[in-house]
């Protein structure tokens, strides 16, 4: 039963860790061409 509480936390933080870094990625991609939009006067 240890093993499986044990796995079950893991895969959660895993895929929590995966989402962050998913979200980090577009957010900065957001980012990026919000700027370079404001950048370029378009």
């Amino acid at each position: 039963m240890g093993k499986e509480i044990n796995f079950f936390i893991f895969g959660t933080l895993a895929f929590c860790n995966t989402n962050a870094k998913i979200q980090k990625y577009f957010s900065g991609r957001k980012t990026g061409i919000l700027r370079s939009n404001l950048w370029h006067g378009s």
